[in-house]
């Protein structure tokens, strides 16, 4: 997987947020996918199945300021929200976006938390 930050500043017209190039620098959680992530004090888990790559830009999400980073078990694009505080993680399942209940600092703390256990 390339981290050619270029492309993505290029096409988003932005840097690549901190968090988001911690993620994508983190070479041994994005090889340890599948990964089954335990997000303290949220009653449910977030499921990897792969990351996908930092040049993986979708014209939708361009447009929306949003960034697809990995796909869930149940084969849906789990996103960020560039423009939202902290990076929320969203989700698009058969064309719907939902955010969800955390951020991706708060994503990233705790996979470092799971692969490391």
């Amino acid at each position: 997987m390339s981290n050619d930050f270029r492309g993505f500043e290029q096409a988003f017209g932005r840097e690549v947020p901190y968090t988001l190039k911690a993620l994508f620098d983190n070479l041994e959680l994005l090889a340890g996918a599948p990964l089954r992530i335990v997000l303290p004090g949220k009653p449910f888990v977030v499921e990897i199945q792969y990351f996908l790559g930092i040049t993986d830009l979708r014209a939708e999400d361009l447009a929306c300021q949003r960034f697809a980073f990995a796909v869930n078990s149940d084969g849906c694009d789990m996103l960020v929200d560039l423009n939202g505080p902290d990076l929320p993680v969203l989700q698009r399942e058969a064309g719907e976006v939902d955010q969800l209940d955390f951020t991706l600092a708060e994503f990233l703390t705790s996979a470092k938390r799971s692969t490391a256990g």
